[in-house]
């Protein structure tokens, strides 16, 4: 995955990652989450977007996402909350190299953990990201490094 360009999408400025046929849309601003296309169709989104970081990112800090989360391909939509809180700065091994990094927890509403994801300041973006699915876990890592730009309201 690599940022590809910048976008403005429905007004917003945003930060397009592309990856085979995929691209994904962040907020230039916050690095908010707003949708993800296939061969050009939008498959999901997030509305209002995602808020997938609360800046500034220091151990202890927690928030919550509330969001109406659209897969349009199979036309469903679920109201989404989302409950962040970063648990620790810790040195994360990935095949791209040694980082340290700020794990972030996500659980619903009843605290069951659904991700974990690592940001590494450094990259500017995320490191390691695990989910908890219903039929296992699946971990991504990062493989080669392309800084980010700086957000304004950092």
């Amino acid at each position: 995955r690599a940022i590809a360009g910048e976008e403005i999408l429905d007004g917003v400025p945003t930060y397009v990652m592309r990856t085979g046929d995929r691209s994904i849309y962040w907020s230039k601003a916050d690095l908010s989450f707003l949708m993800e296309e296939v061969h050009g169709k939008v498959e999901s989104r997030a509305v209002p977007p995602y808020k997938k970081f609360v800046w500034p990112l220091v151990p202890g800090r927690s928030w919550e996402s509330r969001y109406e989360w659209e897969h349009l391909e199979g036309e469903k939509t679920a109201e989404r909350v989302r409950r962040q809180r970063v648990a620790a700065m810790e040195t994360v091994q990935v095949p791209e190299g040694t980082h340290r990094a700020l794990r972030v927890v996500v659980t619903d509403t009843s605290g069951r953990k659904l991700s974990e994801y690592w940001y590494a300041p450094e990259v500017r973006w995320l490191v390691k990201e695990r989910l908890y699915l219903p039929h296992g876990v699946r971990d991504r890592e990062l493989i080669y490094a392309s800084l980010w730009p700086e957000p304004p309201n950092r």
